[in-house]
């Protein structure tokens, strides 16, 4: 009995398409905290970038003499955000963490030069990333605001700003994505314009020196935020919707 011809074809496509397909690399971090991850991105140059939250402490290794101290915390929450890039191979490069911050890592992506953008919260009343230092309005676990930092191919952390006002604190909640956990996503155009997008359940929230009211008076609702950045860190334009 002769086959029809459409029936090698999806044979052919089967066999190569789906079968052929395999990992190229995986790789993991050993020793250290217990961690959760999921963001993840990629560069022009095929380096892959991703990072996570850090629950406890101790020395993380993640191959190629690429390693991070997480310090046990004193007296207060400090779960810190972590980066890492590899390059197209799967070979580490550097590893990159927030301190003091009890941070978040929401999400992260690249620009058009290569520089890692990432976005997150914090609840402490101040995080460290690189050389920079962020104070948070509420103090110490009365609220959250958010943090944004840009990130050089070499590891160093060029800047890093922090926003998100909310009537009372602890409105800014930061949920969405494809986590279960609290979340927001941040992206880059053209020309390194940075775009991060959240939302908020409380009354108003105030971003540089735009308030976005809530559609519903009492803030029961969660509302979307965007915001947009320069490429050097500086608020453009926030915006919001229901």
């Amino acid at each position: 009995m002769k086959r029809p011809p459409y029936l090698a074809l999806l044979l052919l496509f089967l066999s190569t398409s789906c079968f052929a397909q395999g990992w190229q690399w995986g790789r993991m971090g050993h020793g250290g905290p217990g961690m959760d991850c999921w963001p993840v991105a990629t560069d022009t140059a095929g380096n892959v970038y991703t990072g996570g939250n850090a629950f406890s402490w101790g020395d993380i290794d993640f191959g190629s003499g690429v390693t991070l101290s997480i310090p046990m915390p004193i007296g207060l929450p400090d779960r810190a955000s972590i980066w890492i890039k590899y390059n197209n191979s799967g070979t580490p490069l550097w590893a990159v963490r927030t301190t003091f911050g009890d941070t978040w890592l929401h999400a992260l992506t690249t620009d058009p030069s290569g520089n890692l953008i990432v976005f997150g919260g914090f609840e402490n009343d101040s995080m460290k990333i690189g050389s920079f230092t962020l104070h948070n309005i509420y103090g110490l676990n009365h609220g959250t605001q958010y943090y944004l930092a840009k990130i050089s191919p070499s590891g160093t952390v060029l800047w890093a700003v922090k926003d998100g006002q909310t009537p009372n604190g602890s409105g800014l909640h930061l949920i969405g994505g494809i986590s279960l956990f609290p979340g927001g996503s941040v992206t880059t155009d053209a020309a390194g314009s940075i775009y991060i997008t959240s939302c908020f359940y409380k009354p108003s929230i105030t971003i540089g020196g735009t308030t976005l009211t809530n559609t519903n008076p009492i803030g029961n609702s969660r509302d979307v935020f965007v915001a947009k950045y320069s490429p050097s860190g500086a608020l453009l334009w926030a915006s919001s919707l229901a």
